[in-house]
């Protein structure tokens, strides 16, 4: 794990990389969403070197990443005082969307901001094409996100949830236990079964799992948060029994739909298929279904992890054993595909784009736009259009934020 040092060492050492053609990085192939606006991949990918994407996060998007620092109360307002490692935000026009975002690298009580910044101007150009330091005005700053620095990570992309590691190379038990919740999720893309260590199998189940909660764009990167492994947990996870008189393990085992020894097992107060198991008692249920086993004999109780914020339906538990394919249908003969002439970034005003904008905020992806949805094809819809790719299970060239047959086609059927 790093610290607030160490995310300016490793900032500082790329000071002078020059994007290629068409906003082709290192970072954005990382992330990997090549050839986008790449300021809070450059953050994001220095955060991961140092084992710190835990407790700056992995964004693409600014609002996005301010509202994680928000939502963890880590969130400082633009007046404070600034420390280094911290993670400026900026708002070019004094709105309150984040544009823009750098690493801070000084204290300052007052007055300018330093910071090294990805996909900047340097001294040569008025392009952002650089990693280059800046001193910015308070009046172009939004705020600042405080990491934890420390204790977010464990290194390589890795977070710490509940005192244990997630993602590649993070090793344990546990590891297994979630590739198996994710098996009777429905998730599966594992080909020899999860196992101790983290794998890319791992990443691409826990993936499918985020897409399947509704989560999206950087949201679904394959690591764990908190919020979607607890869910996972909850709903998928040894469910938690109240017997409600007393009666002998082979009887409870039976009307769990389990064997005595896979009852014992899991409950090791117990040894024997004879013992006694008390009113009030609460044991864990080792099949762990969500059929309705709530009787005269014992309640189902759920698990001990609480959701910390409304969740989807239920997704089908029948185990996938496979990769969704995701076959691209065929465009709709009733709507057809309009051609990207009418979807030109910062250009096009036309009905289709409002037809568009309207479209992915009936499937959830509203929460892009700033000011509503319109006839306006910029920031908004572009980003609203990428992260409906992204969900898709899409990447690369294929999520690139402009609209495609394939795109207008899962959007308007």
């Amino acid at each position: 794990m790093g610290s607030a040092q160490d995310m300016i060492k490793m900032a500082e050492s790329q000071l002078g990389y020059e994007e290629g053609y068409n906003n082709d990085t290192k970072y954005g192939q990382w992330y990997p969403m090549n050839h986008q606006p790449w300021c809070d991949m450059f953050v994001s990918w220095v955060a991961a070197q140092i084992g710190e994407s835990g407790a700056v996060g992995k964004f693409a998007y600014c609002p996005s990443h301010v509202q994680f620092f928000r939502d963890k109360g880590q969130w400082i307002s633009k007046n404070s005082t600034a420390q280094p490692g911290d993670i400026v935000f900026y708002t070019w026009d004094g709105g309150p969307t984040a544009d823009h975002v750098g690493i801070v690298t000084a204290t300052s009580s007052g007055g300018n901001v330093q910071a090294i910044e990805g996909n900047s101007a340097n001294a040569y150009t008025s392009e952002g094409k650089f990693v280059a330091r800046h001193s910015r005005p308070r009046s172009v700053i939004l705020g600042f996100g405080r990491p934890a620095y420390g204790g977010g990570s464990s290194g390589g992309g890795q977070v710490t949830i509940d005192g244990l590691p997630y993602g590649p190379g993070a090793k344990g038990d546990h590891i297994t236990a979630m590739g198996q919740l994710l098996v009777k999720a429905g998730c599966s893309v594992y080909t020899e079964g999860p196992g101790p260590v983290w794998g890319d199998a791992d990443t691409k189940s826990f993936k499918k799992w985020q897409y399947k909660i509704g989560d999206h764009g950087a949201d679904a990167d394959g690591i764990p948060g908190p919020r979607q492994l607890h869910l996972l947990q909850k709903e998928y996870g040894p469910r938690r029994m109240t017997v409600n008189k007393k009666i002998t393990v082979a009887a409870l085992a039976a009307i769990l739909g389990v064997s005595s020894g896979a009852f014992l097992a899991s409950n090791t107060g117990y040894k024997s298929d004879k013992d006694e198991v008390q009113k009030g008692s609460t044991v864990v249920d080792p099949d762990g279904t969500h059929d309705n086993k709530n009787t005269s004999d014992v309640t189902d109780d759920g698990n001990a992890k609480p959701d910390p914020k409304p969740v989807p339906p239920k997704p089908d538990p029948k185990p996938d054993p496979k990769p969704d394919p995701k076959p691209k249908p065929e465009p709709s003969p009733s709507n057809p595909f309009p051609g990207y002439g009418n979807f030109k970034y910062g250009t096009s005003k036309n009905s289709y784009v409002l037809e568009l904008d309207k479209a992915l905020k009936a499937k959830g992806f509203g929460g892009f736009y700033d000011y509503g949805v319109s006839s306006f094809y910029g920031r908004g819809t572009k980003h609203a259009v990428m992260a409906f790719q992204l969900a898709q299970g899409w990447h690369g060239s294929e999520a690139d934020g402009i609209p495609g047959p394939d795109t207008w086609t899962r959007l308007m059927g």
